[in-house]
């Protein structure tokens, strides 16, 4: 339900996921929704390495009743974090495929504190927004406004 959200915009960008949570609730969308997101928002936890790499799985489950190709957007570029998701990829009828989603962050490029923002995943016209999270911080986070982070 929550991949099918509209999100509040405050001029022509989205509120952070953390002020937002998924967006606006589309009902019709979300009572016959095409493409089914497995994962309500992608988590990464807490940098504490000077080096960090986190991979995680979004899996999507394609509804309609003819084949669907997704592509995943990268979000922008930032000093000191990158990103790497998969090409586009064609999704039978009735059936799923898990899309690695994988953060590098080198940390003497990143400020400290939270950093968050949407993964924009495409089929055909419609866009679905995944929120993501990661902290950069001294302190200890256990929960950031509803993601649940992970200390390791």
């Amino acid at each position: 339900m929550t991949s099918t959200a509209d999100l509040i915009l405050t001029g022509e960008e989205p509120f952070p996921p953390t002020e937002q949570g998924a967006g606006y609730v589309d009902i019709d969308e979300a009572l016959n929704p095409a493409l089914l997101i497995e994962q309500s928002s992608l988590s990464f936890g807490k940098i504490e390495e000077r080096l960090y790499r986190k991979r995680l799985p979004l899996t999507v489950r394609n509804l309609k009743d003819e084949p669907v190709t997704i592509s995943i957007e990268t979000p922008a570029m930032k000093s000191g974090v990158t990103w790497t998701v998969p090409m586009s990829v064609e999704i039978a009828p009735g059936h799923s495929k898990e899309l690695p989603v994988e953060l590098r962050v080198s940390a003497a490029f990143v400020d400290d504190g939270v950093h968050e923002g949407f993964l924009k995943l495409q089929e055909g016209n419609k866009v679905y927004a995944i929120p993501y999270v990661y902290v950069k911080e001294t302190s200890s986070y256990e929960v950031v406004s509803g993601f649940e982070m992970e200390t390791s």
